[in-house]
């Protein structure tokens, strides 16, 4: 953190410590704007405070998720998820049950997100994001706006892809994030075409004073093909019932890939910055 002030005339930072990504990412959220957290690594520290975090504080559990998990489980602190892994096992998909299983225990993936397409899912989305210190200036903002869009257009092009749903992730000063996003007729991936759809977004949010700004493209193609945002060996319902079962080797294979270990880290997640 000094580092970051230091370097960055005077813009703070927020950092979490633990035993991996995802519950850095989280204790990154807690002493913000200008603090750390350090999660000990024991087994009781990590339980009890998963017991008490709200699922919401998670990423990947959005609205619909947390709706859910509220609704059908009753389930409302990572800590209920344990408790209710039956039932969550028996109707969830076997990676979204999986997902949960892991959170409700505190385990997490050093496993960056951009290698989940190379292990053979698809990507639901990819995303590029500035913090900065607070800025309120039209020109400056829309400058801003462009090199994050620069940024973004060149990732895409890296790895083909182009996308129809585009969403502005907008900080201001309060700390209250918030997200506009908006559905396009075509996938688009030039700097130009997402700059101008992000810019018209942005646009009917002013007056703004912000300290981070983001981008993201998702409802993927590559190759003018759709993304599905599923494994390459999920089934759809028709396919289940129709599909033969599945040979021993093949199970096999199955097997062995779902049992791979997790490794696990320890790092250092900064969140926002302010001035």
């Amino acid at each position: 953190r000094g580092s970051v002030k230091e370097r960055a005339a005077g813009l703070t930072a927020s950092c979490g410590v633990a035993c991996n990504r995802r519950l850095a990412k989280i204790c990154s959220d807690i002493n913000k704007p200008d603090g750390q957290f350090i999660l000990p690594s024991d087994r009781a520290s990590i339980s009890t405070f998963i017991s008490t975090l709200p699922i919401r504080k998670v990423g990947g559990i959005g609205r619909v998720s947390e709706r859910t998990l509220k609704e059908v489980f009753g389930v409302e602190l990572c800590g209920q998820i344990w408790e209710q892994r039956g039932g969550i096992v028996k109707l969830m998909h076997k990676k979204s049950a999986e997902f949960l299983l892991g959170v409700g225990v505190g385990l997490g993936s050093a496993t960056a997100h951009e290698e989940v397409d190379r292990q053979g899912y698809a990507r639901k989305g990819i995303s590029q994001e500035r913090t900065f210190a607070a800025l309120s200036s039209v020109p400056e903002l829309e400058d801003k706006l462009r090199s994050i869009a620069n940024s973004l257009a060149k990732h895409m092009g890296e790895e083909k892809l182009s996308g129809k749903t585009l969403t502005v992730k907008l900080k201001p000063v309060t700390f209250d994030t918030f997200t506009r996003a908006t559905t396009l007729p075509m996938p688009i991936s030039s700097v130009e075409q997402i700059y101008a759809a992000a810019l018209e977004v942005m646009r009917k949010e002013y007056p703004l004073t912000l300290r981070l700004m983001g981008i993201r493209m998702s409802n993927l193609f590559r190759n003018g093909l759709p993304l599905e945002g599923l494994p390459q060996d999920q089934r759809t319902v028709s396919e289940f019932f129709s599909a033969a079962p599945p040979q021993p080797a093949a199970a096999a294979a199955t097997k062995e890939k779902t049992t791979a270990a997790t490794p696990v880290v320890v790092e250092t997640a900064s969140a926002s910055a302010s001035a």
